[in-house]
């Protein structure tokens, strides 16, 4: 069942991003033809358009994460997908797998507009044939592959997908609570302040137990590899706010579920 619903939420939300990244590529094209010529102020033109198809990309995909979680589940057609025999936490995971799939697929098409700009500019004005371009670009990969780096990108990347995954499930928690009973007439106040409230609160226990660590290191002389320590213990906290979140979730839309 968790595959029928990846495919219905796919399917869904590819008609929304895929037009932009096709649009974000054309455009990206287009900059790399026109960049270096002074026709119409094409350059600062172009680029602007280009920044704001950027912007756009990564604001659609927080206001999509928003709209098929309200609406899907807290609107209307939460009576018909509380009604498919499926447990609500695939229903979770579902969303939450298509939401980092296509912020994962907007990060490759932005990064692939990018070096497509780089790639026509240089060919035009011959600064750059594509052999050297490929060269340049396959160095680049060996070094951020290399066992000197690999550990560091792929710790960085690691409390990235922590951090986002805790940002996704913050949003669906905060508008599971905005839907409850006693939120009946301001549901969307409700949504955005129990967002906020999260934050505050976890940000206020976790940074007095860091506060906490950090005076006993300092009092014990034990300054080496605090900062690592930090950084590792957020991440852990987010993990545990990531587990709290998800099963906070579920409950409500198990068992304080009040649909529109």
């Amino acid at each position: 069942m968790l595959s029928k619903l990846l495919k219905y939420e796919l399917k869904s939300t590819a008609r929304i991003f895929l037009p932009l990244y096709v649009t974000l590529l054309i455009v990206a094209t287009i900059n790399g033809l026109f960049i270096n010529s002074e026709i119409f102020n094409a350059q600062g033109l172009l680029m602007m358009i280009f920044g704001a198809l950027l912007i756009a990309l990564f604001v659609i995909t927080v206001i999509v994460l928003i709209q098929r979680f309200s609406k899907n589940l807290l609107g209307d057609e939460g009576y018909l997908m509380f009604t498919l025999p499926v447990k609500s936490s695939s229903i979770l995971i579902s969303k939450y797998l298509v939401t980092i799939l296509w912020t994962v697929l907007s990060g490759f098409v932005s990064v692939i507009a990018f070096l497509l700009i780089i790639l026509i500019s240089s060919c035009i004005s011959g600064g750059i044939n594509i052999s050297e371009y490929m060269q340049i670009l396959s160095e680049f990969m060996k070094t951020i592959f290399s066992s000197e780096y690999l550990s560091s990108a792929t710790n960085i990347m690691l409390v990235i997908f922590i951090s986002y995954s805790t940002f996704v499930f913050t949003v669906y928690l905060a508008l599971s609570m905005g839907q409850l009973p006693a939120f009946n007439k301001h549901r969307n106040l409700a949504s955005i302040a129990s967002f906020i409230g999260i934050n505050i609160i976890f940000s206020f226990i976790k940074n007095a137990i860091i506060m906490m660590l950090v005076k006993a290191h300092v009092e014990n002389m034990q300054i080496y590899g605090l900062s690592g320590m930090i950084g590792n213990f957020r991440t852990f906290m987010n993990i545990i706010l990531l587990i709290v979140l998800f099963f906070g979730t579920r409950f409500i839309l198990d068992k304080k579920l009040n649909l529109e």
